[in-house]
């Protein structure tokens, strides 16, 4: 479960991180200064990062992006999955193995919150890597290495 949640989200994030970065600019347009006018909504936004950073400015951040979330898809299945193994174990299903409605929503939230606390700082990590274009002088790094020393030195 573990290898399938991290290899299902390698894939997925072919589509999902030009997304992503687009909503993250949306998010922090006028709440950080920006060094480039981002106006518009999305599709506007996405040709901007074309126009200005190529296809590269679309993937900005990905090694950091498969270090959130494919850690996280792992952690969450594998969790997820032996969540749902103690509560059969624990009587909690219908006699053919299926869980109750309970049992089910306590272990896909164990899960997540666990998933979340784990990767959290990594999450921190990537979106400050896929906003950093927006303004150089508040988000002075160019990749995941350097936004890592960069948050450790000033931010703790």
């Amino acid at each position: 479960s573990f290898g399938a949640g991290m290899f299902a989200q390698l894939f997925g994030s072919l589509i999902w991180v030009p997304l992503d970065i687009v909503k993250e600019r949306l998010q922090v347009k006028g709440h950080v200064p920006s060094d480039e006018a981002f106006l518009g909504g999305p599709h506007r936004v996405l040709a901007q990062i074309l126009q200005k950073e190529g296809i590269r400015g679309l993937y900005r951040g990905f090694v950091v992006n498969q270090v959130t979330w494919a850690p996280f898809n792992g952690i969450y299945f594998g969790l997820y999955e032996k969540c749902k193994e103690l509560c059969i174990n624990a009587g909690y299903e219908d006699g053919h193995d299926n869980l109750e409605p309970v049992a089910q929503v306590c272990s896909a939230s164990t899960a997540g919150i666990v998933a979340s606390l784990i990767t959290n700082p990594a999450d921190v990590l990537k979106t400050r890597v896929q906003v950093a274009k927006l303004n150089s002088g508040m988000f002075p790094y160019s990749s995941g290495l350097s936004a890592a020393k960069h948050l450790l030195q000033h931010e703790g």
